[in-house]
C-alpha cells in the first residue's frame, strides 16, 4: 500500500489500483474498468441465455402478434370508429395468449429451467425480459400497421 500526502487529504493506493482518500475528498474512489467488464460480461451472458429461451417460443409469440395486426387491419378498415376500441381488445388478446404461451413453455421445460437457474437467470427474469421484448415488438409492428391504415 502506498501512502501519499497531498495537502488536505491522504491518498492510499493498494496493489490492485484502488484509491482510498482520507480528508476533504471522498473516502473511496476506485478504477471501475474491471468492474465494468465483469458487469458487461454478466449482462451479455444473461441476454444470451434469455435469447436461447426466447428462441423456442418466438414463433408462437410472433404469430399472435401477426394475428393482432391482421385482425386490426381487417376490422379497422371496415369500420373506422371500432378501430380505437379494437386496440384494447387486441391488447388483452395478446396478454392472455402470452400468459398461456409462458405457462406451456414453463410446464414443458421445467427440467430445462434448472439450467437457466444454475447460470443465474431466474424464471421471473426470463418471463419479465421476454414479455417486455415481445411487447416492444408488438407495439412497433402495431404502430407501423396502424399508420398504414
Amino acid at each position: 500500500m502506498i501512502c501519499n500526502w497531498a495537502g488536505k487529504y491522504i491518498k492510499f493506493v493498494n496493489s490492485v489500483g484502488v484509491t482510498f482518500l482520507l480528508g476533504s475528498l471522498p473516502l473511496f474512489n476506485a478504477d471501475y474498468k474491471l468492474f465494468k467488464i465483469i458487469a458487461l460480461f454478466h449482462v451479455m451472458r444473461s441476454l444470451k441465455l434469455i435469447g436461447r429461451f426466447y428462441s423456442d417460443i418466438f414463433l408462437a409469440n410472433f404469430l399472435v402478434t401477426l394475428s393482432c395486426v391482421y385482425l386490426h387491419w381487417e376490422i379497422g378498415t371496415q369500420t373506422q370508429y371500432l378501430s380505437h376500441y379494437l386496440i384494447g381488445i387486441l391488447f388483452w388478446y395478446k396478454v392472455i395468449t402470452l400468459i398461456l404461451i409462458f405457462y406451456l413453455a414453463l410446464y414443458y421445460k421445467k427440467h430445462e429451467l434448472y439450467y437457466y437457474q444454475n447460470l443465474g437467470v431466474s424464471k421471473l427474469r426470463l418471463i419479465i425480459s421476454i414479455s417486455v421484448f415481445d411487447f416492444a415488438i408488438w407495439l412497433i409492428i402495431y404502430i407501423i400497421a396502424y399508420n398504414l391504415l
